[in-house]
């Protein structure tokens, strides 16, 4: 505002901007300030309205509020935000912090933004198209800024137990299929480990691995053995033999195979190789 207009006067003029929803305001017949379509009509500002001092601190600070409200709406129009979300994106378009709280607890007056309607929305839709644990979820939660409360609360009415069982559950065959031609050993190892990187906690995992059965054919395991053995056997041909055969007992052993099955394939190669 111009320095011979703050003290106020009066409005000899209204300008439509460019801009859709916002004026120019002409104190004295100088331009003054700029206000929203929502400030204008709220105070009902027309021309020959008299304005003092502060009346046009108290526009001018509503119309920062304003912009910041309208872009706050446009944020949520695209999805449900939390409100360190919608903090953020605020801070980022410069707004002052102090602006964005006040119109944050509007937003939360109006239950425009809700981080436990959030929390439990976000859960529910998490448990019914993805197939995340509750450990991942909460994490992702724990990003956006939700308490941790409001967490538990949300994951402890949409995610008990019963439910991590059964989705946990529907994912092994298909993690198991993954693994196929690995040892039984192994397979279980993996689709733990699985698991667990999906969310799921350790007692929930041991309940379904112990409902859950990994098994290979004997043929299958011997044909298995052999092919891993023989290219280990060449892979370390160089080393001494007695280093050499540890080298491979070892490896065949952390893929699972059981030692007296790897024993006896060294004992078969080296009577061979004699």
């Amino acid at each position: 505002m111009s320095d011979k207009n703050e003290n106020g006067g009066t409005i000899t003029k209204i300008q439509s901007q460019k801009r859709p929803g916002r004026y120019n305001i002409y104190i004295d017949d100088q331009y003054a300030f700029a206000v929203g379509e929502d400030v204008l009509i709220r105070h009902r500002l027309l021309k020959g309205t008299e304005l003092d001092a502060g009346l046009i601190q108290q526009l001018q600070r509503e119309d920062d509020l304003s912009k910041i409200w309208q872009r706050a709406l446009d944020y949520l129009g695209f999805r449900q935000r939390t409100e360190q979300e919608l903090t953020d994106y605020l801070l980022a378009k410069e707004f002052e912090l102090e602006d964005i709280e006040t119109v944050i607890a509007r937003l939360k007056a109006e239950r425009l933004v809700n981080d436990e309607h959030y929390a439990y929305s976000y859960v529910r839709t998490m448990r019914q198209t993805s197939d995340k644990g509750p450990a991942v979820i909460s994490r992702q939660l724990q990003a956006k800024g939700v308490s941790e409360r409001l967490i538990q609360a949300a994951l402890s009415d949409e995610f008990d137990e019963s439910v991590q069982l059964t989705q946990a559950s529907e994912q092994v065959p298909k993690i198991k299929r993954q693994y196929h031609r690995d040892m039984p050993r192994i397979q279980e190892q993996k689709v733990r480990q699985r698991l667990m990187a999906k969310g799921f906690s350790s007692d929930v995992i041991s309940q379904v691995l112990a409902e859950t059965s990994f098994e290979m054919a004997e043929d299958e395991q011997e044909d298995l053995l052999n092919g891993q053995a023989e290219k280990l056997w060449r892979r370390h041909a160089s080393r001494e033999a007695s280093d050499r055969r540890q080298k491979v007992w070892q490896a065949l052993y952390r893929k699972g195979f059981p030692s007296d099955a790897i024993n006896k394939w060294l004992a078969d190669h080296e009577n061979d190789a004699d």
